[in-house]
């Protein structure tokens, strides 16, 4: 092989041994992504070939690990929503499920407190006046009514959670509506034909700085307006991830280039590595999840 493609599989190779190996998936909310760097080229058209669809495969997983920050947050917003006036979806369902089963679930903590109370009660009334005083006999009815009502609301808590758990379409979150809508706006799309993934010109505008603020700066927007109480934490994540896609951003413009030189081979080297330590190191913190 020539330098170029000698020296691009080696840094791949090094980053590899540090966050993205053969051995590591990385988990999101949709599937695990399989290994990326597996080499197995004897020319430098090869080399650049697969060194594109890797930046393309690559760009994908980024953007999949915003999108599933952003449900992370519509799972949370999901517990505040009081407005369900507006048109019905998946996530106002779950949303009007998920409080409903809060409320149950506190409702059955308190009449298992009860009864507990109750049970406490007729129990030492029976042994200070006897079972069959007035008194005893009615707080052991009363403990039975109350037992009755756990047992209801077990079965409504039950039926509840199986409700939940199916969960909502992640696509009518509102933040992934909001990522979806910033990305309409910057025109970039994902190509569904390509399993969702950004090819062709789609790669360049989506990992251009401004397009990459203007993306983070709506999710930040919205946490201000729909999650206040987070809008401090989810400001600073976003940041990780506008500093995540500049670093990728360079690794992509100089391994895009028709030709490469051995300074740029160096730059990309270095590029490469800056990328996978501040990667690793964010997902260490999770705080790029």
């Amino acid at each position: 092989m020539s330098t170029y493609t000698q020296s691009f599989c080696s840094c791949c190779e090094r980053s590899r041994h540090r966050a993205i190996t053969a051995k590591t998936e990385v988990v999101h909310h949709r599937c695990s992504v399989k290994p990326l760097f597996q080499w197995e080229m004897h020319s430098d058209q090869e080399c650049k070939f697969q060194a594109r669809t890797i930046l393309e495969q690559l760009t994908c997983q980024l953007f999949h690990l915003l999108e599933a920050a952003c449900h992370q947050l519509d799972l949370e917003l999901a517990l505040h929503i009081t407005d369900f006036t507006g048109p019905s979806s998946s996530f106002s369902k779950y949303s009007q499920e998920l409080q409903n089963l809060s409320f149950l679930q506190a409702e059955l903590e308190k009449a298992q407190q009860s009864h507990e109370e109750l049970q406490n009660m007729a129990t030492y009334m029976a042994l200070v006046n006897g079972e069959k005083s007035p008194l005893a006999v009615n707080l052991i009815k009363q403990s039975a009514a109350k037992m009755k009502s756990v047992k209801a609301l077990k079965a409504k808590v039950a039926k509840g959670i199986a409700t939940v758990q199916k969960g909502f379409s992640e696509k009518e979150g509102p933040f992934v509506k909001q990522l979806d809508r910033a990305l309409q706006l910057i025109g970039v799309q994902c190509q569904q034909y390509f399993g969702g993934a950004f090819v062709g010109n789609h790669v360049h505008k989506a990992l251009k700085l401004p397009n990459v603020k203007t993306l983070c700066t709506a999710i930040s927007q919205m946490a201000q307006e729909k999650l206040p109480h987070r809008s401090g934490e989810v400001a600073e994540n976003m940041k990780n991830f506008i500093n995540l896609f500049s670093l990728f951003g360079k690794c992509h413009n100089i391994s895009d280039q028709n030709f490469i030189d051995e300074p740029q081979i160096h730059a990309l080297g270095q590029a490469i590595e800056e990328f996978m330590a501040f990667f690793q190191q964010q997902q260490s913190q999770s705080k790029c999840t």
